[in-house]
């Protein structure tokens, strides 16, 4: 039986930002509310009748901040608050700036519209001796010499503040970042790149450095990065007989990649009696990337329960822009056209994209015997799809930490902000797993084993599969 595959992908959209125009924090707001309650697949289920007044409340509160920012910045940061209601990883609010669209005018305004504080020069010589969060600090290339100094509004605790920039495009007393504490050592971050242009990120501070070393404190080494990003596929034979296989992503970019080195290795695995498949980091995709995996993991029949799509004219059209994505296999094309044409006739409606079904396939594959999947806390979205139909082979052990529990609304779609150079990024399908008890999000699935994250995972993996040896 043919591998019924969900298209879990996210479209992107041309920016269609409109330059020179006064935008309204309202308004976009008010766009985005709307387009929530009217195509996000999971409105329904969180907003009902226990949670109506919650959520009224919710908006109504956000929606007057709203009236009164002018700042694109901060008025992405009060839509990302509204969007937490609904507790959902695949609703996000992403930048859709693209510098090829700068002109010397857009650029002028954005640089105008920056945020200046003049600190006196005998503030910016206390700072230096700070032993806090504030501080003199260095990017990772030198270009921005900053100082960091407690600086409140509702959106930030501390500013930091250009002192020198070795960069035309910024001067002294330019507010280049923005952070409001979180917890800890952690910040939620407005920081504004090259063209002026805000992205919101994370910043942690280990004492002397955010996020290893990409804003050091004079005076101080800039850490090396431990954490520098990996191939998006890599592979090995490790201890003569256990192929490792480290898959990044699961983007359908990537595909082919992925079964490149599953088809360049296919002789060793042919006898490979162990692997392991790192997935940690891998926030998703595409579950079509996986198919040349999933023949060597099975072991018997494979229950999938089925997913349904909320049609609307907007889904619709979302949907309709895969049918020109070069990554998707022709098969899949064709399934799409039929949902497509099954949407068309039932607008208002979930259409069933996956049914429940049972997976049966040709063959076991003696090899490998033994496979051990590592999975982290961003393992999301097709990975957890992936685990989900992992878990139901004989051969397969997951290891790590539970994933991050964001998959029962799936299959993103964009729209672009009317105004700001901004795009919504949500959900249009639902997962029947809700239906009967079974949904992931917010918990994660749990690993087989649990590992701590101090520990050489690839090393106790390898240790498992020794074991399995004897």
């Amino acid at each position: 039986m043919k591998l019924v595959i969900s298209f879990t992908i996210v479209v992107i959209l041309q920016s269609v930002s409109l330059y020179g125009q006064d935008c309204s924090c309202e308004d976009e707001f008010m766009f985005v509310k709307n387009y929530i309650e009217n195509n996000y697949a999971g409105f329904a289920d969180k907003v009902n009748d226990e949670t109506l007044p919650l959520y009224n409340e919710h908006t109504e509160r956000l929606l007057q901040k709203s009236s009164n920012l002018t700042k694109e910045s901060y008025c992405w940061v009060l839509i990302n608050r509204w969007l937490d209601f609904f507790k959902d990883g695949h609703i996000q609010v992403r930048s859709n700036f693209a510098s090829a669209e700068i002109d010397s005018v857009r650029l002028r305004e954005m640089i105008a519209a920056t945020e200046i504080i003049r600190l006196p020069d005998s503030r910016v010589e206390d700072l230096r001796d700070s032993d806090t969060v504030e501080g003199i600090y260095f990017n990772r290339d030198s270009t921005y010499k900053v100082a960091v100094a407690r600086n409140e509004n509702e959106f930030r605790d501390y500013a930091g503040i250009i002192v020198s920039s070795k960069s035309e495009l910024w001067s002294e007393g330019q507010v280049k970042f923005e952070l409001k504490q979180i917890d800890g050592n952690t910040y939620n971050a407005i920081v504004y790149y090259l063209y002026h242009q805000p992205y919101i990120e994370t910043f942690v501070f280990d004492g002397f450095s955010f996020n290893e070393g990409g804003w050091t404190k004079a005076g101080k080494q800039v850490p090396v990065r431990s954490n520098a990003r990996p191939p998006n596929v890599s592979s090995e034979i490790v201890s003569g007989d256990i192929f490792y296989i480290r898959i990044g992503t699961f983007e359908e970019w990537n595909a082919l990649a992925i079964d490149s080195v599953i088809t360049h290795h296919e002789e060793f695995l042919s006898t490979a009696p162990y692997w392991i498949i790192d997935l940690r980091g891998n926030g998703g995709g595409s579950d079509f990337s996986y198919r040349p995996i999933a023949p060597y993991l099975y072991t018997g029949p494979i229950e999938v329960i089925g997913a349904d799509v909320l049609s609307t004219e907007e889904n619709i059209i979302n949907w309709s822009v895969l049918l020109d994505n070069p990554h998707i296999p022709d098969d899949l094309i064709q399934l799409l056209r039929e949902i497509l044409e099954t949407m068309e006739l039932h607008k208002g409606e979930f259409v069933s994209i996956v049914d429940d079904t049972t997976i049966t396939l040709d063959e076991v594959r003696t090899y490998p015997r033994r496979v051990v999947v590592l999975v982290d806390g961003n393992c999301a979205s097709s990975t957890e799809n992936f685990l989900l139909a992992a878990m139901q082979s004989g051969k397969v052990t997951v290891m790590g930490q539970p994933t991050a529990g964001v998959l029962d609304y799936a299959n993103m779609r964009s729209a672009d902000f009317p105004c700001y150079s901004l795009r919504l990024d949500y959900a249009t399908t639902r997962s029947r797993r809700i239906d009967v008890g079974m949904g992931v999000d917010n918990k994660g699935i749990a690993p087989d084993i649990l590992l701590e994250n101090d520990t050489d995972w690839i090393h106790e993996a390898v240790s498992f599969l020794n074991h399995d040896k004897k």
